[in-house]
């Protein structure tokens, strides 16, 4: 894009004798960063007469820190998603960088992140290898870190069954209770909640699982998915009969939910795909 063109003097504020190579997602062959012999001692004292000069006092942001976790182990993807959206939305003007490599639950290649403040990258890249140790490590530098909270954050995102539990406990509905389900924009159906934190095998693995999985009461209408904990996506039974604002209404699901497997229908309104279970 023209606009890279605005790019090359703020780079050269930093260093004005480093080559610029404009690439995607840092893609370069290796010749152009290794091997290079790039730091020339007498260069950088003809260019900067006080290079060597000692005598100059420096300062030094203490406020700046790091802090590297390396944990085994699995995270779930959905307590992951949800503690980095609060951490970029609340913190991302101290931190300065993020990034790591992370073994998800139920995902065979490794998870891949990086982030510079708010702008945030990530993708499932080479597979663990057979018998490689699925294993945890990333990494933070900011200002002003909370080193505690940050590493108990995390660990909250690991994937076993006390941390499952606690997020259970959050939820408003427990299994075998009576709910009502929006499906349609003035239309409810009432139903059992028969799953916590579903998900379909099929979809990507970056999609989250949803607080619900829910059995609709009408003959053949299966099960749908509430993919938010919220009233006005579901709500406790209010006592009407099992269509309490006529039949179930099902439309294409919007393109921004996933496909929805057999049993998998999103509560919501005009976002629902039913398929009988």
């Amino acid at each position: 894009p023209s606009s890279l063109l605005d790019h090359p003097p703020s780079c050269r504020s930093i260093n004005e004798f480093a080559p610029i190579i404009r690439c995607t997602q840092a893609t370069v062959s290796v010749d152009n960063v290794l091997n290079l012999n790039a730091f020339d001692l007498r260069h950088h004292a003809t260019q900067a007469p006080d290079f060597l000069d000692t005598s100059k006092k420096t300062v030094h942001d203490r406020s700046i820190s790091s802090i590297g976790i390396d944990v085994p182990g699995e995270v779930d993807m959905t307590a992951l998603q949800n503690w980095m959206n609060g951490i970029l939305g609340e913190e991302s003007e101290n931190i300065y960088r993020m990034k790591g490599v992370l073994a998800v639950k139920g995902v065979p290649k490794k998870f891949v992140y990086q982030a510079v403040h708010m702008i945030f990258s990530s993708t499932f890249d080479a597979p663990w290898a057979e018998g490689e140790e699925r294993v945890c490590k990333l990494t933070f530098i900011g200002k002003h870190l909370d080193k505690p909270a940050l590493r108990e954050g995390f660990m909250s995102c690991m994937a076993t069954e006390e941390n499952f539990q606690k997020r259970v406990a959050q939820l408003r509905f427990k299994l075998g209770d009576r709910v009502e389900c929006r499906v349609g924009p003035d239309e409810w159906a009432p139903g059992t909640v028969t799953q916590h934190f579903w998900r379909d095998h099929r979809w990507p693995a970056n999609v989250p699982s949803k607080p619900y999985q829910v059995l609709l009461d009408a003959k053949g209408e299966g099960h749908i998915f509430a993919p938010l904990d919220e009233d006005h996506v579901i709500r406790a039974y209010q006592g009407a009969g099992p269509n309490a604002a006529g039949p179930a209404v099902c439309t294409p699901a919007a393109a921004a939910e996933p496909q929805a497997a057999e049993g998998g229908a999103a509560a919501g309104g005009a976002a629902a795909e039913c398929n009988a279970s």
